[in-house]
C-alpha cells in the first residue's frame, strides 16, 4: 500500500511524462522489450500520480537510521575507489611543444 507523498512535484511530472511515453510508445508492439518497457512505464505513472515511492522511503529510512547512530553511510564500491585512487587519476598535463612531431 503506497504511504504518504514523498517526491517532489518535480519528480511527479517527470515520472508521469516519461512514464505515459514508454507507455504510448510500446504499447501496441509484440516484442518482450516492448512489453518491459511499457511495464516500466506503467510503474512510473503509477509513481507519478500517486507520488509515493518506496525506493526513495527505503533510501531516506537507511539514511537516517546512519545518522541517528553517528555513523556516515557507507559508500559503495565505485566511490571508494575513486576517492583512494583520487591523485592518481588526475590527468596529466598537456602542453604544446610548438613545431613539428617527430613523424
Amino acid at each position: 500500500m503506497a504511504g504518504a507523498p514523498n517526491i517532489s512535484d518535480m519528480d511527479r511530472l517527470a515520472s508521469v511524462t516519461i512514464g505515459a511515453c514508454l507507455v504510448g510508445t510500446n504499447i501496441k508492439k509484440t516484442s518482450l522489450t516492448a512489453l518491459l518497457l511499457s511495464a516500466l512505464g506503467g510503474a512510473l505513472l503509477y509513481r507519478g500520480v500517486i507520488g509515493y515511492c518506496p525506493v526513495t522511503n527505503m533510501m531516506r529510512t537507511r539514511a537516517r537510521s546512519f545518522l541517528d547512530a553517528g555513523k556516515s553511510p557507507p559508500l559503495d564500491v565505485v566511490q571508494e575507489a575513486s576517492e583512494e585512487s583520487f591523485p592518481a587519476s588526475d590527468p596529466p598535463g598537456w602542453t604544446s611543444r610548438g613545431g613539428r612531431s617527430g613523424f
